[in-house]
């Protein structure tokens, strides 16, 4: 088409037609296919569902999360749960949605619980002022996220004290949280005691171990991870296994030792007294990669006074 020769344009078949908002004008030249098929989708159809809006216009997960986390972020419209679904969103790092500046100052002078996160948050950081940024990820925690202000704010001191200033490190931490069923604060709470008591155990543990101070290699924390924050288990337990692993090979060995406490677990052994209580011989001669280990767990018992 030459430009140069004016003509003029007509739609037809307006007979059946749907309503666009004028408010679109301000950001269609930033709109992709995806997110221009996705609003003029639900033009015309009102309201619906996720599943099917994204099955109507053949978009993939990926492309349609990306649409509507552009639209939603443009206030071009909203998404609400269904009656069935849970009130929090499966967090995913990801779909980070980009709020104009306006919402963003409309939810900092009208939204109190908004302004206290920000408030705690620049405080924390010791910033006068959040950039935008900052307030971006903030905003998406509480308003697309939808955690509870206070439970933002305590995952902020929380990574703070761990030396985490980053607003990078602070919203992973809180998507992290929400998608492991961490979304109150009262839950938040009993998180941070479950951790501290686990580090406490630990660090018994690393003394036994004589790695001093050292931080522990990536390899050591997936195990520590395991065996003191996933099973739970004390300081008295994972020290047990050591004993009957060093005594059996001979080394500190935390692949052997996992092993055995994994076995542990299985068979519903909390307690240095469930293991006592449940030890028995070894029906038969035990081969070199056995985990009939009893004979190990009596002397290692024997040793440490139970």
């Amino acid at each position: 088409m030459d430009l140069n020769n004016e003509k003029s344009i007509t739609a037809t078949g307006l007979d059946e037609y749907f309503i666009v908002p004028k408010k679109v004008m301000n950001c269609i030249k930033g709109m992709n296919e995806g997110e221009i098929k996705l609003f003029l989708y639900l033009c015309a159809n009102g309201s619906c569902t996720t599943s099917e809006a994204a099955s109507a216009l053949g978009m993939s997960k990926d492309e349609f999360e990306a649409a509507v986390g552009y639209l939603r972020g443009a206030r071009l419209f909203e998404v609400s749960k269904s009656s069935d679904e849970p009130k929090k969103k499966m967090a995913q790092a990801s779909l980070i949605q980009s709020y104009d500046g306006e919402i963003i100052a409309d939810a900092l002078e009208k939204n109190e619980e908004f302004k206290f996160v920000a408030s705690v948050a620049a405080e924390c950081l010791g910033k006068a002022n959040l950039n935008r940024n900052d307030l971006n990820s903030l905003y998406n925690l509480f308003d697309y996220v939808g955690l509870d202000a206070k439970f933002i704010c305590g995952v902020i001191h929380y990574c703070v004290e761990k030396g985490k200033t980053s607003m990078q490190y602070i919203m992973k931490t809180a998507l992290s949280l929400s998608d492991s069923g961490v979304n109150t604060y009262e839950q938040l709470e009993d998180y941070l005691k479950q951790k501290e008591e686990a580090n406490t155990e630990i660090s018994k543990f690393k003394s036994l171990c004589g790695f001093g101070n050292r931080a522990l290699s990536s390899k050591e924390e997936k195990f520590f991870t395991r065996w003191f924050e996933e099973m739970r288990y004390g300081f008295e337990v994972v020290r047990l296994a050591y004993e009957v692993t060093v005594d059996k090979t001979h080394e500190i060995n935390f692949n052997y030792m996992g092993k055995i406490l994994e076995n542990w677990f299985a068979a519903g052994h909390r307690s240095v007294a469930d293991i006592k209580n449940n030890s028995r011989k070894p029906s038969g001669k035990a081969t070199s990669d056995s985990f009939e280990v009893d004979d190990f767990v009596a002397a290692a018992l024997k040793k440490s006074g139970y």
